[in-house]
């Protein structure tokens, strides 16, 4: 296979990733019955920019990312599409907790 086939299957596999995520995002705020008002204010940042990122035309950096994840109560994980858990994050710290004792 050549590199450029590779190339091709990254940028595509990118792609549905960035579709998962805007779509996630959208999905968990609704279930929340967050307005994206609502979550720009949370979010400090323009209601514009939080649009922006359910269409699709900007990404959240990492500090952002988790800042929406505990608005919306999932785990990053979750919002990135890598579980279909939403409460993978609670499990985890749970885990941590007992460990530490």
């Amino acid at each position: 296979m050549s590199l450029y086939y590779h190339e091709i299957i990254f940028v595509s596999i990118e792609r549905i990733f960035i579709l998962n995520f805007f779509e996630m995002l959208r999905n968990c705020r609704k279930n929340k019955k967050l307005t994206q008002k609502q979550m720009a204010e949370l979010l400090d940042m323009t209601e514009r920019g939080y649009q922006n990122y359910e269409i699709g035309r900007s990404e959240p950096d990492c500090s952002k990312l988790v800042e929406i994840a505990d608005i919306l109560d999932v785990s990053v994980d979750y919002l990135l599409g890598r579980t279909d858990n939403p409460d993978s994050h609670k499990h985890n710290l749970s885990q941590s907790s007992s460990s530490n004792v």
